[in-house]
């Protein structure tokens, strides 16, 4: 289901870009993946977590691919 996604597969090689798909699996393998977190085996990686109002750097740093994990942005305490 969904849309008909497409592209050119040439612009991977000329780009040496890495394709890396997923499927939404089943109900039972997803409940499956979440034992792995409550276990703390699969945690997510974090490159930095930065305030709220430093979002158009977070954005910046995603477009120049200059993060290795996830942003975080955190609202201020005020």
């Amino acid at each position: 289901s969904g849309f008909d996604a497409r592209t050119d597969i040439r612009q991977l090689f000329y780009r040496h870009l890495t394709f890396l798909g997923s499927f939404m699996g089943s109900k039972a393998e997803m409940l499956d993946a979440m034992k792995f977190i409550e276990r703390g085996q699969i945690r997510a990686v974090i490159d930095q977590t930065l305030p709220l109002y430093e979002a158009v750097r977070a954005h910046e740093l995603m477009e120049d691919r200059a993060q290795f994990g996830k942003l975080v942005l955190v609202p201020s305490s005020d």
